[in-house]
């Protein structure tokens, strides 16, 4: 789905959650930032490329949404390469000069498996020898549960079939994006096909004496399925 028409309430969105459970998790999975040259691949507003840079980091956020990379360019984006793609195509990046590189809920928008490989493969082609890639999407053992900022539809088993999520803004409001369902095993194959190895994943849960939130299934359903694959 099209991000352009949610951009102005997606900014807005509280994400706890998404930190709490995605973004922490993915910062100890990366390592030392320091003096390297990340690629946010679907950057969004480019939040988390602006944390990395705030911790040492060079990065190249692109997002196919023109209002999305609108809002990115509000921002302070020192040492931030903001970039508009279109059809999947890295062609500004060179080979072999990536250090690392993140996707923080972008499979999970595409209904082709056709496209998510090509994604794939060029960022395989553009990290060099021996750096990770890190994926960050929602659990497919877990959709159809309710957490603190978002809820989503009943499980659907069938790969490429969609279902609807729902962003908490409040209470009252809320934000309904359309996603597609992957099982842990077709990351895994679209990983393994494209040559990526040593490929490990992660599904983390709220600690019973974390108290930043009024916490929901965050205790006992992961929301989210974070993987970590090398080149």
């Amino acid at each position: 789905m099209s991000y352009d028409r949610v951009a102005k309430k997606y900014e807005k969105y509280d994400d706890i959650t998404e930190w709490e459970l995605g973004y922490n998790v993915i910062t100890k999975l990366i390592g030392s930032v320091k003096n390297k040259l990340v690629l946010d691949y679907g950057c969004g507003n480019a939040k988390f490329s602006r944390f990395l840079r705030d911790h040492g980091a060079k990065c190249i956020a692109i997002d196919p949404s023109k209002k999305m990379i609108g809002i990115a360019k509000t921002y302070n984006n020192r040492d931030i390469q903001l970039r508009l793609i279109r059809n999947s195509n890295l062609y500004f990046v060179k080979s072999n000069s990536i250090d690392a590189a993140v996707v923080n809920y972008v499979i999970c928008t595409i209904p082709e498996k056709n496209e998510i490989i090509k994604i794939f493969k060029e960022i395989y082609r553009c990290l060099r020898k021996n750096s990770s890639l890190i994926i960050l999407e929602p659990n497919p053992k877990t959709i159809g549960g309710n957490w603190v900022t978002f809820k989503s539809e009943k499980p659907i088993r069938k790969g490429g079939e969609q279902y609807i999520v729902y962003l908490k803004k409040n209470s009252k409001e809320f934000i309904k994006l359309t996603d597609y369902y992957r099982s842990f095993e077709d990351y895994m194959n679209m990983l393994k096909a494209v040559g990526f190895r040593k490929i490990i994943s992660q599904e983390p849960v709220i600690d019973k004496n974390n108290k930043k939130a009024k916490w929901m299934d965050e205790y006992s359903k992961p929301p989210n399925l974070i993987i970590k694959a090398i080149k």
